[in-house]
């Protein structure tokens, strides 16, 4: 219902917008490290399959029992650490009851048989970690600790693994403490975006960075990283898109590398429940290049809900297969899950082909029209003229860079004091570029700051959006007085044409402008009248800066004068007949609007009268009053903004921009 009557609302994917922008979104690769669980391992996995779990004082066989072992095995699976952790916190609790049953006590000698098990593995029989180890140290590989600009992330869900990784790594990597960071949930936010930030910026110390699930989502880790290592699996396809997308994301130069890393196991229970992770893994590789998200597949949107929709398929008993039925199933069905219908339409991937000019996009995108090749040439152009007569700003202007260095005049100073701190320069002197690649390298720069003065960039982007270029219109605009157009002469005109440039805006009630519209009434030498578009005769007349030198001369401006209000009047007519047709459209649209709100208001009532049937009558009648005088009022307030928004004002207001006529005196 929110959405009804909006208009369509689009999710664009990486892969919708890949072609437009290939230097910026690599494709990934990715890399599955198998490895054979050592015998301590083993021994680990049959220890935790024996353990009679409790509930409430008794054993009691089944799926209530089955969810506790594979709770206890997600930590397994993270390092033989992070489960010997729950293992030690699961037998103090038991231990410490006052009323142990016998059950109870069976439970806690199988969990001391774990952890035996579990203290018997160290770094050398710890497998996954062993293999991570030599594809680190490989050659082929690539990485190395010394190259500031190939830095490695390590997820794990787990803060003991986390922990024991950081003292190990050191150890076995030969990193110094200052060459690894650790960044979990546990922390001050202001201490993880210290983190972030010293990971972002090339001369700082950092290569390896162990993340828990705190950092897989919203921050960026790619500018020096392009390796992402999972040394456990997580057990959410969300949790999948958001741990790759730090460093699979817009901007990243390098192929991703992303690397899972799965332990392989002869214990048969185990081996299946491993499996379903790998197949959480194969899907989200098929959302990547198929859907886009991965999400589609469990169809519950919550990290936490699809981490305990897949620890139920394990404790129910599904053999793999079964569950990867159930999963492409869910993804294709045709309920009312809003992922579902996407699956369906984009599961087959169509042939690729190459993206012509006309097919993308970015090249659907025009830039507005201006007399100018670009804003620095208008910016120099404009300082010029304001500067002409007397002294308005002093600037400097470098041609080559497209650079302005200003400094601000005081009424510019004033208008420059309501921007961030950041912005603001303590001696009003800006630099200002339009040369992006220029602007880019200051980000970096910036980005790259130890200091937070340092953290914005000194070079201000030049373009239209500027408050300083504001500020220059405004001027311009004051410069040539009210009342008043400039004459431009151009040799592209016939003998004796003339032509007026002219703007017309029809706004509502609120004096916001609805219809603008740009026109220009054209003299031909033989004296037809006719109104042609703006951008037709910009070309036609070839109205560029720099292009048409102006004389300086005094111009008989009185067949000009006489014919302006002709010209006011056919643009008039024109947007006379523009204006009704979209007020007609406007008042359509009002009237729809103004149904759904009185249903709107009406549902407002039913609601307040459930809420108010279980009162007693004189509390209810004054509730009611009190209540329904705040809707009443609300919807009469928000009703007449609307009408003023969508009503327009009766006449159309019109300017004239410029007057055009043939040749330079």
């Amino acid at each position: 219902e929110d959405f009804k009557h909006k208009g369509l609302v689009v999710r664009r994917f990486k892969k919708d917008i890949k072609d437009q922008v290939t230097a910026d979104f690599q494709e990934r690769i990715t890399t599955n490290l198998r490895q054979a669980a050592s015998k301590e391992e083993e021994a680990a996995y049959k220890a935790l399959l024996a353990i009679p779990f409790t509930q409430s004082g008794k054993h009691n066989p089944g799926k209530p029992q089955e969810l506790q072992r594979v709770g206890m095995q997600k930590g397994m699976f993270s390092s033989p650490f992070a489960a010997l952790d729950s293992t030690k916190r699961r037998i103090k609790l038991l231990s410490e009851k006052s009323n142990t049953t016998d059950e109870e006590q069976n439970e806690v000698a199988q969990l001391r048989v774990l952890q035996t098990a579990l203290e018997a593995i160290d770094a050398s029989s710890f497998s996954k970690y062993q293999k991570l180890l030599s594809h680190l140290k490989d050659k082929a590989t690539g990485w190395s600790p010394t190259n500031a600009d190939d830095r490695l992330v390590i997820f794990s869900e787990r803060i003991e693994t986390l922990k024991w990784l950081n003292t190990q790594l050191v150890q076995d990597l030969k990193l110094k403490p200052n060459q690894i960071a650790v960044m979990d949930g546990s922390m001050p936010d202001t201490e993880q975006q210290e983190i972030v930030e010293r990971f972002g910026r090339l001369e700082d110390s950092i290569r390896v960075l162990l993340c828990s699930d705190v950092a897989s989502e919203g921050l960026n880790l790619h500018y020096f990283c392009h390796r992402l290592v999972h040394f456990d699996m997580p057990w959410s396809l969300m949790v999948f898109k958001q741990r790759n997308g730090r460093v699979d994301r817009y901007g990243q130069k390098h192929q991703p590398q992303i690397v899972y890393l799965t332990t392989t196991t002869n214990v048969e229970k185990i081996k299946g429940d491993l499996r379903i992770l790998e197949i959480l893994q194969t899907k989200d590789e098929q959302a990547n290049l198929n859907l886009g998200d991965p999400a589609a597949f469990l169809n519950v949107y919550d990290p936490d809900k699809e981490s305990e929709k897949i620890a139920d398929l394990m404790a129910s008993g599904l053999a793999p297969e079964v569950v990867e039925a159930q999963l492409d199933q869910a993804a294709a069905s045709d309920d009312d899950n809003e992922g579902d219908w996407l699956l369906n339409l984009f599961t087959e991937e169509p042939p690729i082909e190459e993206v012509s000019a006309a097919q993308n996009s970015l090249a659907q995108i025009r830039e507005p029209l201006s007399l100018f090749a670009h804003d620095y040439q208008f910016a120099k152009t404009a300082l010029n003229l304001l500067n002409k007569d007397q002294l308005v700003a002093q600037w400097t202007g470098d041609d080559d860079g497209k650079t302005i260095k200003l400094t601000a005049p005081r009424d510019l100073q004033e208008r420059l004091k309501h921007l961030p701190r950041e912005v603001q320069n303590e001696h009003d002197s800006y630099l200002l570029t339009s040369d992006r690649e220029h602007l880019a390298k200051a980000i970096e720069q910036a980005r790259q700051a130890k200091t937070e003065e340092e953290s914005w960039p000194q070079l201000h982007y030049l373009w239209r959006q500027h408050p300083i270029m504001d500020w220059l219109v405004d001027r311009v605009l004051a410069h040539f007085g009210r009342h008043t157009a400039p004459i431009i002469q151009t040799s592209a005109l016939a003998q004796g044409e003339q032509a007026f440039v002219m703007m017309a805006l029809v706004p509502n009630r609120k004096g916001q402008a609805l219809l603008v519209d740009w026109q220009v009434v054209n003299f031909a030498a033989s004296g037809d009248v006719s109104l042609q578009t703006f951008e037709h005769f910009v070309e036609r007349a070839n109205l560029k800066a720099e292009a048409l030198p102006n004389s300086g001369k005094e111009l008989d401006t009185t067949q000009l004068q006489t014919r302006l209000p002709q010209a006011v009047a056919l643009m008039k007519q024109h947007m006379v007949s523009q204006q009704q047709t979209f007020a007609t459209q406007l008042h359509e649209r009002l009237a729809g609007t103004l149904v759904e709100l009185k249903k709107l208001q009406d549902k407002q009532m039913q609601q307040l009268e459930l809420h108010l049937e279980n009162l007693v009558a004189g509390v209810k009648q004054a509730r009611r009053e009190q209540r329904s005088k705040h809707i009443h009022q609300v919807f009469d307030d928000y009703r007449q903004w609307v009408e003023d928004t969508l009503t327009t004002e009766p006449q159309p207001y019109i300017r004239v921009l410029a007057a055009v006529c043939n040749g330079v005196n």
